[in-house]
């Protein structure tokens, strides 16, 4: 797994971005079923690149939106499965697992209780080809069956 320690840091400026939205009265969110009616037709037919712009527009306005963080993770790994026959990672499919590990991990740090988010980064960990990052996901699938109780 790749230890990057500007995490904590992208996780306490997305808070402090939040509050202070707060603090001057934007403390609107986008839900995610406003989410998914805006993502999921481009998905319908195909677009995955427009869905994941959508979803980083609204990153970008709303940094505390776990749902979009969410969401973005979760195409991005199904975009990110190697293609072919070959075992080899395409450029696109690595900067795709990238997007899907920073999206997830701030996804379920923005929303710690939420099984799905969990469970989905179990997933994210079960694709990666290194035992070290396997072994997170039994971290994650504990942490899942744990809030879906």
């Amino acid at each position: 797994m790749i230890v990057r320690p500007w995490c904590p840091l992208l996780f306490a400026g997305m808070v402090c971005a939040a509050s202070t939205a707060d603090a001057q009265g934007e403390s609107r969110t986008t839900s995610s079923t406003e989410i998914e009616s805006e993502i999921g037709p481009l998905l319908a037919s195909g677009d995955s690149g427009a869905a994941l712009s959508v979803l980083g527009r609204t990153i970008a306005r709303e940094p505390g939106n776990a749902s979009a963080w969410f969401r973005q993770g979760e195409i991005a790994l199904l975009l990110a499965r190697p293609r072919g026959t070959g075992f080899e990672w395409s450029a696109r499919s690595i900067r795709h697992m990238r997007l899907a590990d920073s999206s997830l991990k701030v996804a379920t740090m923005l929303a710690p209780d939420s099984a799905r988010y969990q469970m989905v980064r179990a997933m994210y960990f079960l694709a990666g080809e290194l035992p070290m990052v396997r072994e997170g996901a039994s971290k994650s699938f504990h942490l899942g069956l744990a809030a879906a109780e």
